[in-house]
C-alpha cells in the first residue's frame, strides 16, 4: 500500500497506481488533510470503491458506516478495531442510523450525545463520536464538531492492589499454573493481559542463572470472535525485560507440565480473575495488577525513562496521567525530606551565629 507523504503546505499526498486485467496501468494522486484519509482514499480507488463513495452523500448513515468499515478492512486496520466499529455501528446510532448523511446537523449530533450520555460512560460517548466524525469526513460532510458539548471525563480514583493483596492472590492460585503465572507477569513485570496470553516459551532467553523475556506480540480477538496474534500498536510496545529470579524458577518448574505458558484467552483470564477476587477482596480489574507494578517502580524511585521502557509506553505522559496520585505521594515525601534537610542546614547556620554572638 502506497504511503502518504507530507507536503510543504501541511497536507498529505498519496500517489497510487494499479494494473487492470488488460495490463493497463492506472495512476492517481490523492491529497487530504491527514495521512490516514489520503491513504484510505487511495485504497478505495484501487478497490473500485471511491467513485461509489463520493456519490453516497445521500446514503443513510448506516450504509455510510458500512462503507467506512469496508475501507478500514481494505487498508489493513486491526480486526480488533474493526470489531469495535461493527459493535458501535449496530448499537450506538439508533436515532441517526437511517438519516441521510448530508442531512445530519450539529443539532442532531448534540441531541444524540445527550441521549447516549445517559446510558454509557463519557469515554464511550467520545469513542462513538470519533467513528461518526471519521465517517462523515470520508463522505465529505463538513460539520463543526468543536461546538459540540460532550460529557466531562470521569476521573475515578484508581484502585491499586497493596503488597499484601498481591501476595494473597498468588498464594490463592499457586496450584493453578495459568492464573499464578498470569498474575505474576502482570504484578511483577507489568505485562498487559493480551501480552501475557500471547507469550511463548521461545520468548524466554536463559542467561546464566537468570533470563530475559521478549514482548513483541499480543493475543486479541478479531471480527469473527476468533483470537489471533498481532504486533504492538507502537514500537515502544516491543521490549525485552529481565524476569525476576523467583518467577524464573517458577517458570522452569512448571514448563515440563504444560505446552504453552498461558493457555487462556484474554477474556477467559479476566473471567477467572473476577471470580477469584470476589472472595479475596482485591481490586476487580486484572489490569490493576499492571498499575501495581508501575506504582512499585514509582515508589522505589525508578527513573522515568526506565519506567516507560518497562511498561511499553511511548512517552512519560501516560505514566503521569495514570499514576499522578502515586507521583504526588512520592513528591510529598521528597518535599518532606528536603524540608528536613533544609531545617538541619539552617540549625547549623543559626547555631554558628548564636555561638559567635555569645563569645563576643
Amino acid at each position: 500500500m502506497a504511503k502518504a507523504k507530507k507536503l510543504p503546505s501541511g497536507s498529505w499526498r498519496v500517489q497510487a497506481s494499479y494494473t487492470d486485467d488488460q495490463g493497463v496501468v492506472h495512476r492517481a494522486s490523492f491529497t487530504e488533510a491527514t495521512a490516514k484519509l489520503a491513504e484510505a482514499k487511495a485504497a478505495m480507488w484501487r478497490a473500485g470503491m471511491l467513485e461509489k463513495a463520493e456519490n453516497r452523500r445521500h446514503a443513510p448513515l448506516g450504509e455510510a458506516i458500512d462503507e467506512y468499515i469496508e475501507t478500514c478492512r481494505v487498508t489493513g486496520m486491526s480486526p480488533a478495531t474493526i470489531r469495535g466499529y461493527v459493535s458501535l455501528r449496530n448499537n450506538a446510532y439508533e436515532s441517526l442510523i437511517n438519516k441521510r448523511v448530508n442531512l445530519i446537523t450539529v443539532r442532531d449530533l448534540q441531541q444524540w450525545i445527550n441521549a447516549r450520555a445517559k446510558d454509557v460512560t463519557p469515554k464511550t460517548v467520545r469513542n462513538s463520536l470519533g467513528l461518526l466524525q471519521s465517517v462523515l469526513k470520508m463522505h465529505e460532510v463538513r460539520l463543526d464538531f468543536s461546538v459540540l458539548k460532550l460529557p466531562k471525563p470521569q476521573h475515578d480514583e484508581m484502585s491499586i492492589p497493596t503488597d499484601a493483596q498481591v501476595t494473597n492472590l498468588l498464594d490463592a492460585v499457586y496450584n493453578d499454573d495459568d492464573m499464578f503465572l498470569a498474575i505474576a507477569f502482570a504484578a511483577l513485570m507489568g505485562l498487559r493481559r493480551s501480552e501475557i496470553c500471547g507469550l511463548k516459551w521461545t520468548d524466554i532467553s536463559p542467561r546464566g542463572g537468570s533470563a530475559t523475556l521478549r514482548v513483541d506480540k499480543a493475543l486479541v480477538m478479531g471480527e469473527n470472535g476468533t483470537h489471533y496474534e498481532k504486533a504492538p500498536k507502537t514500537q515502544a510496545g516491543v521490549r525485552e525485560l529481565t524476569i525476576p529470579a523467583p518467577l524464573y524458577e517458577e517458570l522452569r518448574r512448571r514448563r515440563s507440565l504444560r505446552p504453552s505458558i498461558i493457555s487462556l484467552t484474554p477474556n477467559a483470564l479476566s473471567l477467572k480473575y473476577s471470580r477469584l477476587v470476589e472472595t479475596l477482596g482485591a481490586p476487580s480489574r486484572f489490569h490493576n495488577l499492571r498499575h501495581y507494578h508501575a506504582s512499585v517502580m514509582l515508589r522505589e524511585g525508578v527513573p522515568e525513562k526506565y519506567i516507560i521502557a518497562d511498561m511499553g509506553h511511548s512517552s512519560f505522559d501516560m505514566v503521569k496521567r495514570v499514576y499522578g496520585h502515586v507521583m504526588g505521594e512520592r513528591m510529598n515525601n521528597i518535599h518532606a525530606a528536603m524540608e528536613c534537610h533544609a531545617s538541619e542546614v539552617l540549625k547549623l547556620h543559626t547555631k554558628s551565629h548564636t555561638d559567635a554572638e555569645k563569645s563576643s
